[in-house]
Parts: C-alpha cells; structure tokens; sequence
C-alpha cells in the first residue's frame, strides 16, 4: 500500500457520516459550556470524557479537540486557552 493509499484512508476515516457528527456535536457543546461563566475548556473537557470511554480513538479525536477549540472561543483570554490561540494563529 503505498502512501497516497494509506492517505487516502485516513481521509476517508476522518470525514465519515459518524465522525463529522460528533466534531459538530463536540463544537456545540463546547459553545455551550463555553458560554457558562466558571467552567473553562479543561474543566469543560474533564466533563466530556466520560463520554468518550465507549468510543473508538478516532471518534475521540473528532470530539474532543472540537470541544476544546469552541471553548476557547468563546472565552479567548482563560488561561487554558493561550495553546490553543496560539495555534489557530499559525493556521
């Protein structure tokens, strides 16, 4: 299997039906928790993993980045949330 191949079924896994509804799950949620005075992205993410313990890895990585980055846009100046400016900054 050469690389374009192996490339090509990453693609495939990431933007399946299932794993693009929990991304926007995982946004929506984080608007959601985001929007709460108090509970910021690591907090927000200690409450979300419960959740993920039945999923596969590749759901729980559609799910939780999504909630983290949602989080801290809504509350761009917690402190938990300079990692992740920083990299939207380079994107």
């Amino acid at each position: 299997m050469g690389n374009f191949d192996l490339l090509m079924q990453g693609f495939g896994t990431s933007f399946s039906v299932a794993n693009v509804l929990l991304a926007i799950a995982g946004g929506f949620m984080g608007l959601l928790v985001g929007a709460m005075p108090g509970i910021g992205a690591v907090t927000g993410v200690a409450l979300l993993l419960p959740l993920t313990f039945k999923m596969d890895p590749t759901s729980q990585s559609s799910c939780l980045p999504e909630f983290t980055m949602e989080t801290c846009t809504v509350v761009p100046t917690a402190p938990s949330c300079s990692i992740y400016q920083a990299i939207r900054l380079q994107l």
